[in-house]
Order: C-alpha cells, then structure tokens, then sequence
C-alpha cells in the first residue's frame, strides 16, 4: 500500500523509480524542472537485463505506484535469495524472446490465425525480382535470414514487409542499416514534452545498445530521430526508446 493509501502494482523487474525534484534542474525543457517529476531509472547494477525499455508509454504520475523490490539487485544475488528461502523457481533458466510463448512464435501464431491463416506471397529483392515464395507476413521479421529456404550462396536479409502486395523484401545486412526513423504515439515520461530538437541515446529494440540521436518533436504526437550513425534492422511497429544518461526519457512506435 502506497502512503496515500493506493493499492501499488508489484513486479519482479528490476528498474530503479526516484522522485525529481526541482533543484535537479529540467532534463527536457524549461519546465520540466519546476515541479516534482517521476523519473524511471535504467537498472543500474544489471543493464543485461534493462527493463525500462517497456515502461516507456507509462504515464509519469503512474510511476509511483509501480513497485520493484528487486531494483538494485543482479540476476545472480536474487536467485541466491530465493534458493535460500526454498523458491522452487530460483534456478529456473531466463526467459527469452516473448517470455509467454516456449517455443518458437511462428507454431506459436499458427493455430491461432487457423481461421485467417496468412496467405503466400513473393520473395522479391529490393528490385522487385521475385525470389521465391512466402509462408505469410506474420512469420517473418526484419533482419531475419534463417529459415527463409531460399537456396544459394548468397545470405538473404528481410529488410521489408510490404502489407499492400503481401510481399517480403530481401536485400544484403548493407541494406539493413537506416539513420533515421519516425515515432508516432510519443510519451515522454521523465519530463514534459520537448518544444525543441534535442539529444538522447535511442534504443530501437529492447537489446539495441543504443545509439546517439538528435530527436525533433513533430506534430500530433510523433517525433522524428536522426542517428549520429546507421542502425541496423529498424522496425516499424516497435518502439524507439529515448535515454538521457541511466534515465528513462520517453518513447514512441516505430513507424518508418
């Protein structure tokens, strides 16, 4: 229970919340260091495992009622806690991809689109040359290249998903790499909306290191991002996340 007496939201992630107060000075703009803000911080002592990627489209006045108590600690010292208080999970291994679904999406997908199963289309290059055939849009990625079964000695890369013609797009990991990307559904969390171009470090995926950016706010919620360098395998429909330093900005979805 919250000191103001609201119910809290426990989980076991491991991002660190801290109150901002104004004598911390904006992160964002002018007034963002005017008044208390709520501000995420990355998980500090374990960035293997950094979780603040999906908080993103929290809302900042949420923020106090999401409790982790494991915030601070390594994979390693609380699995060494729960084997010493008998948890029969301690030495369960790490989830990986999407933690609900124990094997690979695709069988994962298939009986549930059974009664609109995604329908074939072209492998076709970035000329339009067809390639070969598709088993659907939805079981393929950007940045895939195995299990395409395409033959040759050439390494194939999806760099495209194109709805309008059901088409997958095939090029080289050159083709792969982009500089700049549009965010839609922008939700800046740590600080109010920037009014100006600004710099933050960007993750376009939840294991993308990051990479150095100028951020421009657009109207209607969305934002352009510019790399300092090229990115590989931008995706639209996931989310580019914002950081300044360990601190959660804000984020958006991918849209092109």
């Amino acid at each position: 229970m919250q000191p103001d007496g609201q119910a809290g939201i426990v989980a076991g992630a491991r991002p660190r919340i801290r109150l901002r107060t104004p004598g911390d000075g904006p992160l964002c703009g002018p007034a963002a260091g005017a008044r208390e803000r709520e501000v995420g911080d990355r998980e500090g002592r374990d960035l293997r495992k950094d979780q603040t990627y999906f908080l993103w489209g929290t809302r900042s006045g949420d923020l106090p009622y999401l409790l982790y108590p494991l915030a601070g600690y390594e994979k390693a010292d609380a699995r060494k806690a729960a084997s010493a208080r008998g948890l029969a999970t301690w030495d369960k291994p790490d989830s990986q991809e999407v933690c609900f679904v124990p094997r690979d999406y695709r069988d994962f997908l298939r009986p549930r689109l059974a009664d609109a199963p995604p329908a074939p289309g072209d492998f076709v290059d970035r000329e339009g040359r067809t390639l070969g055939r598709h088993r659907g849009l939805p079981y393929y990625t950007i940045g895939q290249r195995r299990g395409l079964g395409l033959g040759g000695e050439r390494p194939w890369y999806v760099v495209a998903l194109l709805r309008d013609t059901n088409q997958v797009v095939l090029g080289s990991e050159t083709d792969l790499m982009g500089t700049a990307l549009t965010v839609g559904g922008v939700n800046w969390v740590s600080c109010d909306p920037p009014s100006h171009p600004r710099r933050a470090c960007v993750k376009v995926r939840y294991l993308h290191a990051g990479t150095d950016a100028q951020v421009t706010p657009l109207p209607d919620g969305r934002a352009r991002v510019e790399f300092g360098e090229p990115v590989r395998a931008i995706t639209p429909g996931q989310a580019a996340v914002f950081y300044e330093g360990d601190t959660l900005l804000g984020g958006g979805w991918i849209e092109g």
